[in-house]
């Protein structure tokens, strides 16, 4: 059977995330800062909403040219998925309400198709893909200077050790474009 350029020397498949599992959402207290600051990452037009959407587009399109590509997409796709749910319980956790919307200037923007990258072209959404995922790092890294809370922060962080192997990922098949 032939490998993939990201299928493990022992067989196994791809890694897309830690292999550690995630802890279940908790908080040390309701605080609704927290949980306004943690509604960008969730459902803002860079949020894991965002993410899943784009991905998961993206493995539809690009599944006839490059079905190992599609595949990632998918698997990371899922990856995120796991942010978004714990993400949610984390702002309900802390008293906000998880509603697919961040606030912008103190007014609610509320998440939208049009926040998708529809374009095709595969090294566009490559580096589309590579920004994302870096601006997403910088916002988690920041989040955890500005909440002092122990359980989220170190949610954050299995995030940020998630997105920097999806950055990798998309890194080595812009390298094969």
């Amino acid at each position: 059977m032939k490998k993939t350029m990201f299928e493990q020397n022992d067989g196994r498949q791809p890694k897309y995330a830690l292999e550690q599992p995630y802890a279940p959402a908790q908080v040390t207290a309701v605080n609704t800062q927290y949980a306004a600051i943690l509604m960008n990452n969730y459902a803002s037009a860079f949020g894991e909403l965002t993410t899943i959407n784009t991905y998961n587009y993206q493995s539809i399109v690009i599944q006839p040219v490059n079905s190992d590509l599609s595949t990632a997409l998918q698997q990371i796709a899922i990856v995120e998925m796991h942010h978004l749910r714990l993400l949610g319980q984390t702002i309900f956790l802390l008293g906000g309400n998880p509603r697919y919307m961040c606030m912008q200037k103190k007014q609610p923007v509320y998440w939208q198709g049009r926040m998708v990258d529809y374009k095709t072209d595969l090294k566009h959404l490559l580096q589309h893909n590579i920004n994302s995922e870096q601006y997403t790092i910088d916002c988690y890294q920041h989040d955890c200077t500005l909440i002092d809370d122990p359980f989220i922060v170190t949610m954050l962080q299995h995030f940020v050790a998630d997105e920097e192997i999806h950055l990798r990922v998309f890194n080595d098949y812009l390298n094969l474009c």
